[in-house]
């Protein structure tokens, strides 16, 4: 009876462990605009633990796919870098703006994106790691995208 009791109790565990890990999961989207119009997409799932830094830095690896308006930009295709700018000569347009669910939304003038090889016919893109950085600071935070905020007390 004791064994059979314990191994019921080992089962609950386990099947507990489960559904806690399947819920977990916490869906990022990650939008770049410019203009207003979002030209690169994508996102990426994590455990709704990481804090606002960490989901910012997933923007390093993360694969950004182009959109219609992107597309329009007249980007070649053969480029495997490009640098979206919004400076001097076009004062007045509205920066480019990174998006990050739970991680924060950052303006730049400019950003440099790299091409990641012929997949989905060279559609993917990267935020270069050094403009990932660069944004970190100087990106806005709503404070219920902050883990352990008073909010979530």
């Amino acid at each position: 009876m004791i064994r059979c009791s314990t191994f019921l109790i080992a089962i609950g565990l386990v099947s507990s462990l489960t559904c806690e890990t399947l819920f977990a999961a916490r869906f990022v989207p990650v939008k770049v605009r410019l203009q207003g119009e979002v030209i690169l997409e994508g996102s990426t799932t994590d455990d709704g633990r990481q804090d606002a830094d960490a989901v910012w830095d997933l923007l390093k690896s993360l694969n950004l796919e182009e959109t219609d308006a992107f597309r329009k930009l007249g980007v070649k295709p053969d480029a495997k870098v490009h640098t979206l700018d919004c400076s001097s000569e076009k004062i007045g347009l509205q920066p480019i703006q990174v998006d990050v669910a739970f991680g924060g939304v950052a303006n730049s003038r400019a950003l440099t994106i790299h091409r990641l090889g012929t997949e989905s016919s060279g559609k993917l893109w990267r935020i270069a790691s050094e403009d990932v950085d660069d944004l970190f600071d100087v990106r806005l935070i709503k404070r219920k995208d902050v883990v352990g905020s008073v909010e979530q007390l």
